[in-house]
């Protein structure tokens, strides 16, 4: 890429855990985010009319033939994708590669997103893993959950969270982190932190086991279905139009705007002023593939990247321009990355 001015912040990400409550952006960002829906991307045949979903997994933590057929039905019965939906088993993570790194780590070395020879497809990361590997009590302990911001494409099932869970209970819970992935209970009526108030939903914070069915041999789980609630929500979800700038190259979210673009990845965003939106996908992919997580720090912590093109900054009216609506994006740092490009570039 062409020489530009480059600014790295380093901040911290607040996590949305399932098994305890469920963040909406509104918590993560101090300004409400309604424009915000990227699962309509997943739910609707415009502009994406087909679902490539990536799975990997770490050596022994591999998804069961009913885990993915739990998730593609899920998939299936409420995503409309005239060319399909594709449920990929991708790579299986060497134990001994996945020691001492992060799901997060694991994530952005090993997701390689759609086929080139796809044609625009949504897409979904999907990592099983055990968070034991990494070495942090934080991180064994993390519940399956899926991640809504910066990056809304990615659920982590962590193997080591109960590792007693059973076949009945693990279906259910991708099946739950399934709903996450297409705004399920992100609502405020008969929902709390979202997840659904509904006693037998799927969307509920948690799995409820009943013994007596457990020790007469039958299913424990009875959440097996979406409610009423939920399903109305989908439904009313699928007459809404998909937001017009959003869209994936390759596994990286894109977001337009008049003169930026932001870039999502699991643990990354990039505020990009100038050039080409491939050539800038493929340049912050790159940069997140060879970034390494130093001792000492958080493996957790979000990077936040900005630059603006060279070729923007010969025209220093219009470049100020787009750095006065950047600094007025909804989410909270991109406009700090904003202010940061417009001291550099204009001190």
């Amino acid at each position: 890429m062409t020489s530009r001015f480059v600014h790295l912040l380093l901040l911290l990400l607040i996590s949305t855990g399932c098994a305890s409550r469920k963040e909406s952006p509104k918590a993560v960002d101090e300004r409400p985010t309604s424009f915000w829906k990227p699962h309509l991307l997943y739910l609707n045949p415009k502009p994406h009319d087909r679902l490539y979903v990536e799975v990997d997994a770490v050596e022994g933590c591999q998804p069961s033939k009913e885990e993915l057929e739990a998730l593609g039905g899920v998939l299936q019965a409420h995503c409309e994708k005239p060319r399909g939906i594709e449920i990929h088993q991708s790579s299986v993570i060497p134990k001994a590669e996945a020691k001492g790194l992060s799901r997060r780590e694991l994530a952005r070395s090993w997701m390689n997103g759609p086929p080139a020879s796809e044609r625009s497809p949504a897409y979904l990361y999907v990592l099983y893993y055990d968070g034991r590997l990494g070495g942090r009590k934080v991180e064994a302990r993390a519940n399956p959950h899926t991640e809504l911001l910066p990056y809304p494409s990615a659920i982590f099932f962590n193997r080591g969270y109960k590792p007693s869970l059973g076949r009945w209970m693990t279906t259910s819970v991708i099946q739950h982190e399934a709903g996450h992935v297409l705004g399920l209970a992100m609502r405020e009526e008969n929902a709390k932190a979202g997840h659904c108030t509904e006693k037998e939903c799927l969307m509920q914070p948690k799995v409820a086991v009943h013994m007596f069915r457990l020790l007469t041999g039958r299913d424990p789980v009875t959440q097996k279905k979406f409610c009423q609630h939920c399903l109305k929500q989908l439904e009313t979800s699928t007459k809404q139009p998909p937001a017009k700038n959003l869209s994936f190259i390759g596994p990286v979210l894109v977001r337009e705007e008049k003169g930026y673009r932001v870039l999502s990845l699991q643990g990354a965003t990039a505020l990009a002023i100038g050039g080409g939106r491939e050539e800038a996908s493929k340049h912050f992919l790159n940069q997140e593939r060879n970034r390494k997580t130093n001792p000492g720090e958080n493996p957790d912590q979000t990077f936040y990247y900005a630059w603006i093109e060279d070729a923007v900054m010969k025209d220093r009216a219009k470049a100020r321009a787009i750095l006065d609506r950047a600094s007025r994006d909804p989410f909270g740092m991109i406009r700090s990355s904003a202010e940061e490009l417009r001291k550099k570039a204009f001190p």
